[in-house]
Formats: structure tokens, C-alpha cells, sequence
């Protein structure tokens, strides 16, 4: 049973950033620009949750998302809001003959495993490039910095963050142990 494919996700993101047709910062929020609330009765969001709704049914209508393999939900919340904004569930028919779940809905646990890694670094790479990718990890997080002299005396069981870079995390190739030691 598929959940969550990374094909399913492309076309949704697609359609989010294709349907985006100028870039309008958001202002800092203050006592002139408060935060948003009842964001579930606004006009524009409700538009925008009509729009994203077709958009998943058109591409379940012409095979994009693979809507008899591939269940899936998609939920948008409001931290001042106790309902989601937005929230669309899909179960396939692959379910009805499985063991385990049998209709997807609001209460359904899905097995990411890491695809949050997979989003964290397209984010980067979308907003800085690869330009820091060959950076060490302790320019960023100094209090790992300096621990090449532990590592020199114990290399398996203490990190060299000051040769780790963040390409190496970010590729799951940083020789880091589940227990690496901090300095």
C-alpha cells in the first residue's frame, strides 16, 4: 500500500507554486499588522480552499495522483481555530482488501519515515541553492565546534562536527553515529 509518494506530492506542490502569481511579502506582525484569525471566514482563503480542492480532483480525474493506489489526507490548520481551514482525505480501494486501515480520515496515522528530511533540504535548496552545502555544521551550531581533538582520540565514539558539513547531514553521509557524543 502506497500512503505517500513523492509523485502524488510533486503535482500538488507544482500547482501550489504555479498558481502563485506574484510574490507579496508578508508585513512583520505587530500592533499594526496583527496576526490573522478567523483565517475559516475569510473570502480569500475560502477561495483558495475551493481552488486547491478542484485542483486535487482534476488531478485524480486525469491520473496524476493515482486515486485507486494512493490514499492521502491534506489538512490546513489555524492555531486560533479549533477546526481545520482546509481538509481533504482520500482512501483507495486498495484499503477495502487490506489488514490494517480501512478509511482514511482526519484520525489516520501515516509512516513519513523521513520524508520531513527529504522537504527540510529542498527548502534550503530552494531558498539558499547548494552554496553552503560545503559549510561545516559548527559555523552554524558553534557549541559543536572544536571537537576535532576528542575525535582524534576516540573517532567512533565522538563526532567531528568541525568536518561534518551540511551537505553530509543533509545526504545522511555524516558518519554520525545514533549516539554520537557532543563536545
Amino acid at each position: 500500500m502506497k500512503l505517500f509518494i513523492l509523485n502524488t506530492a510533486i503535482p500538488l506542490l507544482s500547482f501550489h507554486f504555479t498558481s502563485i502569481h506574484a510574490f507579496q511579502p508578508c508585513p512583520f506582525l505587530g500592533p499594526v499588522f496583527p496576526e490573522p484569525t478567523q483565517l475559516s471566514t475569510s473570502p480569500i482563503i475560502k477561495n483558495a480552499t475551493s481552488v486547491l480542492q478542484a485542483a486535487i480532483q482534476d488531478a485524480m480525474r486525469a491520473g496524476t495522483i493515482e486515486a485507486n493506489s494512493t490514499s492521502y489526507s491534506v489538512e490546513i490548520f489555524s492555531v486560533h481555530e479549533p477546526e481545520p481551514v482546509f481538509k481533504f482525505h482520500h482512501t483507495s480501494s486498495v484499503l477495502a482488501n487490506s489488514t490494517g486501515t480501512k478509511i482514511v480520515d482526519s484520525n489516520s496515522v501515516y509512516r513519513i519515515a523521513s520524508i520531513s528530511k527529504l522537504l527540510t533540504v529542498y527548502l534550503i535548496l530552494i531558498e539558499s541553492g547548494d552554496v553552503h552545502f560545503n559549510e561545516p555544521i559548527s559555523k552554524y551550531v558553534p557549541e559543536l565546534a572544536g571537537s576535532a581533538s576528542k575525535a582524534a582520540q576516540d573517532p567512533v565514539g565522538v563526532v567531528d562536527w568541525d568536518h561534518i558539513t551540511i551537505g553530509n547531514l543533509a545526504s545522511q553521509l555524516g558518519g554520525i553515529g545514533r549516539d554520537g557524543e557532543l563536545p
